[in-house]
């Protein structure tokens, strides 16, 4: 209008110099992120008409989704379980694992219940403790119903080495892991106690029945502990000398090919992984010469 065009006239010029009423309305609303709500009911509405075109389609991708995601899901379960929960234990840092393997650490694998006591016994000026631990599938008759559980077989010093202190009841004593089938005793999850006993603290008389044999309650960890050492979680522990009553062979723990135990220990203040290690080197060269034994390698530590 000031170049002095009619209002008419000046009104059809500024709507062709902007692109029309409409497609300025969507770069507006475009700048202003208000469109993916629309866009977004679009797309649905798409997606469910074709969906419904190809039924057949849309159940196979609807259940490999839901097996990938389900898979995936159980995959980070035990990662996180494993690896990226900070360990349920007292100075963690400390903590060791140690592996059967040759001189040059390769094949590492777990060790025997013999082995272990030698481990034990000769690494006491480097370690504070060594524990073994191994988990066996077991039955465990809670109330009208049998479930199947995951029992863990482990050494009399497996708590204490690991740092977890029971909430009811004690851990296990040094002669009740002496006798072949000797000590029907268990400690129990937190979770298993509270489901089969109200999370009374008064363990006299509590039992579990396992694999048709019944156990005595004894004590009660917490939760975390029981995911500690390895990723399943274990729910009822028993002394690892019972697994020669349990595996039905009574010379089963004496057999040294027989490597089902994995062991885990504690470095001693101010002792290094290097000075464990090579106190361990000394362990193998006896083992290796006094009973033909492969070499040795310990490996660590764990967080």
């Amino acid at each position: 209008m000031a170049q002095g065009m009619t209002q008419e006239e000046a009104h059809r010029r500024a709507r062709l110099d902007l692109g029309g009423i409409e497609q300025t309305k969507e770069k507006c609303r475009d700048a202003r992120r208000v469109n993916w709500i629309q866009d977004l009911a679009q797309d649905l509405h798409h997606g469910v008409r074709t969906l419904r075109k190809s039924s057949g389609f849309a159940a196979v991708a609807i259940l490999i989704l839901a097996l990938g995601i389900g898979a995936n899901t159980a995959i980070f379960s035990l990662l996180d379980s494993a690896l990226l929960k900070p360990l349920y234990s007292a100075n963690p840092s400390e903590l060791v694992s140690i592996f059967w393997g040759d001189s040059e650490g390769n094949g590492l694998s777990n060790h025997s219940y013999a082995d272990y006591l030698d481990y034990r016994r000769e690494s006491a000026s480097v370690l504070s403790g060594l524990a073994a631990f191994t988990t066996v599938p077991a039955n465990l008759c809670v109330g009208q119903k049998t479930e199947r559980v995951n029992l863990g077989l482990v050494s009399d010093n497996y708590f204490s080495v690991l740092g977890v202190s029971a909430i009811a009841g004690r851990a296990f004593l040094l002669e009740e892991n002496k006798t072949v089938g000797g000590s029907f005793v268990a400690v129990i999850s937190e979770s298993l106690w509270r489901e089969q006993y109200g999370g009374s603290t008064d363990l006299r008389g509590k039992t579990v029945l396992l694999n048709d044999s019944r156990y005595s309650v004894v004590g009660v960890v917490p939760g975390r502990a029981c995911r500690m050492a390895c990723i399943v979680k274990i729910d009822v522990f028993v002394p690892g000398i019972m697994e020669g009553a349990i595996g039905g062979d009574k010379d089963f723990l004496s057999k040294r090919d027989n490597k089902e135990f994995m062991a885990i220990g504690r470095l001693r203040k101010a002792v290094t992984l290097s000075q464990a290690q090579a106190q361990f080197t000394i362990i193998a060269a006896e083992l290796k010469k006094n009973i033909q034994h492969p070499g040795q390698k310990m490996v660590g530590p764990t967080r």
